[in-house]
């Protein structure tokens, strides 16, 4: 067999590998050359994975192979390669595995680039069922990748290469001193050579997710160093940084399962399947073949699934805007994710634009000079806290959310707990950050290893309630004075002891005396590190209390300007009012509405606006505006006068009952009010009109008993009860 068998088509094939024909080859790794085979008559074709001859003659190498048949013989699980056989032909080792007819999911990256988010989430599924399978006895893959996850034409994902799995609980395989794993995708624990676990297998499944989700290793570097490098730094970007189209659902399974401490990170693999079960269950409803289609035609099918989800977005986004007319910016952050999933879509795009131009919201660079300096020392130091929320203060006042909710995640990734941070967030897209769970009680009693208790290294500590020590005492050693061999122990004494017993003690005191110095020594180099590191965690606070107090002076700023802008805008619009120009003053109006919802000017225009509307005779638009405020601003100062002019616009549309039922509502609520006159005035018009003369009476008089004779509702009582009074 030759070394190059795997690209070389000239390479001459072995005819037979134990009672196995070999038809071709299937392809190489480091440790194996991977043969297509076929057993007797019509037996199904196989894989047949042949350790390399140089290997062969390593113990260390064939321990590891013969481990790997061990453990992978063992499990029976739909979703791992099942291995068949195993044998030693001519001092190459062998293992038979079923035939996986689909390639592998690095194939599939390697074709369609990134994946759509239901078929990565789906993909990620069956990975997450495989380690469940082999995590519950006992097995540890340690090498998890793309390209060992294979796929049948079917669309069933199976797990292969469980051969540096480690038995827990086993002798480690790894005392040979080889590294095993890919760089890329191992967990910092692995990285540093300590003891691996389930967890690492997480963390190696949260890498591959990201890079289903953005064609992308968040480690990959130029070499396995850079890669190591970047996992021991924590250095990769927020997934939804990389890649904004990304679910919320999906964006916070990885993120835990990249969480640098095992301990953080989904405790097995079974919980990762029930985050993602309400995900992958909708998706499977609405895609049930959704692999095995896109393995017929990649490109294609993830078109497809592109523009359903930018469908999907958009359909939520005008929901959100339906609902609920305040959580625009969610909206908004919906139709962003569909834009840059169907950038060629122009209902998506015309969409998009028009929220954009209506909300003010920006996506070109930052105006404000400030934000450049920020940024120039954001690259200095990543993990300078004040600085990521002092940008996403600006960003959010420069009308660029999708920056603003960059940085708040990037905080957040630093300070998981800071709940006043993660309610700005939810309030800006609508998502919900959990923190990482508490690390407490997590230190015992975890069967997948990993948390151990350090053993007591020191001899001779007294712990309390342990039995006091029996050993007798050193017994005295008695000479006899009366022996000629105790006359020459004295002689020897005289001549030469007392010389080494000044010797001995003045090197006692020389050891002595180096101890002492070495333990001034190190104590001084403790108290130094102590006073430096007390020195930069002050460092550390006074920059962060200088930018949030540059940051609190900002958005001050921008609330006095803000303040100053919108009474100008509302008195402009008012003037429009008063002049008669009424739909002039409620497109002045709606603008106010949006760049300033959250000052109380917004509030009186979103009164004004369907008075004006109103006046202008657009009854419909009328009655909506007003019921609008009617339900987000339920205990305004506005209210009663905004049930008054929603039932005065509900009879000008010949809705009688809505009429009576604002009417007799602020009626019940607040009889005294200013507007009372009012309501009973336009319920007694609604009693007529609905041919109920006794109510419409009773109202009438009663607004001639509250109001004076020049009064415009005393008139329009009075004519009402006159008409009444006619013959019918």
């Amino acid at each position: 067999m030759d070394e190059g068998a795997s690209g070389d088509v000239n390479v001459e094939l072995p005819r037979r590998i134990g009672r196995y024909s070999i038809e071709g080859v299937l392809g190489r790794g480091g440790m194996a050359t991977v043969y297509l085979g076929r057993g007797s008559g019509n037996a199904a074709p196989v894989a047949i994975k042949v350790m390399q001859p140089e290997l062969a003659a390593n113990p260390h190498f064939v321990e590891r192979f013969v481990a790997e048949v061990r453990a992978a013989m063992a499990m029976q699980c739909e979703h791992i390669v099942q291995v068949q056989w195993c044998g030693d032909e001519g001092g190459l080792y062998y293992m038979v595995m079923e035939l996986v007819d689909g390639g592998s999911v690095a194939d599939l990256l390697d074709k369609v680039g990134k994946l759509p988010a239901p078929l990565a989430a789906e993909l990620f599924g069956q990975l997450m069922s495989g380690l469940e399978y082999a995590h519950a006895r006992g097995v540890v893959h340690r090498d998890l990748k793309p390209a060992n996850m294979l796929l049948t034409r079917e669309g069933v994902l199976k797990v292969a290469d469980f051969g540096v799995a480690k038995m827990l609980g086993a002798a480690a395989l790894t005392q040979t001193g080889a590294f095993v794993g890919t760089p890329a995708y191992v967990s910092p624990e692995h990285a540093n050579g300590k003891t691996v676990d389930a967890r690492s297998d997480l963390f190696s499944a949260g890498v591959i997710l990201y890079e289903l989700l953005c064609g992308k290793n968040p480690h990959d570097g130029h070499s396995p160093g850079v890669a190591i490098a970047k996992i021991l730094k924590d250095a990769s970007p927020p997934i939804a940084e990389a890649e904004p189209t990304v679910p919320p659902a999906l964006e916070a399974v990885v993120e835990r399962l990249l969480q640098r401490e095992p301990a953080l990170r989904h405790s097995s693999a079974s919980e990762v399947l029930a985050e993602l079960a309400p995900y992958v269950d909708e998706n499977q409803k609405k895609y049930p073949r959704i692999v095995a289609e896109t393995l017929k035609h990649p490109s294609e099918a993830v078109g497809r699934l592109n523009d359903a989800e930018a469908t999907r977005w958009l359909i939520k986004a005008e929901e959100i805007f339906r609902r609920d007319p305040n959580q625009r910016n969610q909206a908004a952050m919906c139709l962003y994710r569909a834009v840059l999933l169907s950038p060629e879509n122009s209902r998506v795009n015309q969409r998009f634009r028009e929220v954009c131009a209506h909300l003010r919201i920006r996506l070109d660079g930052a105006k404000n000079p400030k934000i450049a300096e920020l940024e120039s020392k954001l690259e200095a130091d990543p993990n300078a806290i004040g600085v990521l929320q002092q940008l996403a203060n600006l960003y959010k006042l420069e009308g660029n959310i999708f920056k603003s909710a960059m940085y708040l995640k990037r905080y957040l990734r630093l300070k998981p707990q800071d709940g006043f941070v993660a309610g700005q967030l939810s309030l800006l897209t609508g998502e919900r950050i959990l923190p990482p769970p508490s690390t407490a009680g997590l230190t015992a009693g975890v069967k997948t290893g990993g948390f151990r208790a350090a053993p007591n290294l020191r001899a001779g500590i007294s712990v309390p309630g342990a039995a006091p020590s029996t050993a007798p005492p050193p017994s005295d050693v008695e000479l006899s004075t009366t022996s000629t061999f105790a006359e020459h122990l004295g002689a020897i004494w005289d001549a030469v002891g007392k010389k080494l017993l000044v010797t001995g003690a003045i090197a006692a005191l020389v050891v002595l005396a180096v101890r002492r110095v070495s333990g001034f020594i190190d104590q001084s180099n403790e108290e130094t590190a102590n006073k430096s590191e007390a020195l930069a965690k002050v460092k550390d606070r006074e920059d962060a209390a200088r930018l949030r107090s540059e940051a609190e002076a900002e958005v001050r700023r921008a609330s006095e300007e803000n303040a100053k802008a919108s009474t100008a805008q509302f008195e402009a619009a008012m003037t429009l009012y008063r002049k008669g120009d009424y739909l002039g003053a409620v497109r002045v109006f709606e603008d106010l509405m949006v760049k300033y919802p959250k000052r109380p000017e917004a509030a009186k225009a979103e009164l004004f606006r369907g008075k004006a509307l109103l006046a202008a005779g657009r009854y419909e638009e009328a009655n909506r505006a007003l019921g609008h405020l009617l339900t987000s601003r339920s205990g305004s100062p506005d209210y009663a006068e905004a049930l008054v002019r929603r039932a005065e616009s509900s009879a000008r549309l010949g809705d009688s009952p809505q009429a009576i039922a604002d009417c007799s509502q602020l009626l019940r609520d607040n009889p005294t009010s200013g507007f009372a006159a009012e309501a009973l005035t336009i319920r007694g018009e609604a009693y007529l009109a609905r041919n109920d003369p006794q109510n419409a009476t009773a109202d009438f008089k009663n607004v001639l008993d509250r109001t004076g004779p020049s009064d415009p509702l005393h008139e329009r009582a009075q004519a009402a009860l006159k008409s009444l009074e006619k013959p019918r």
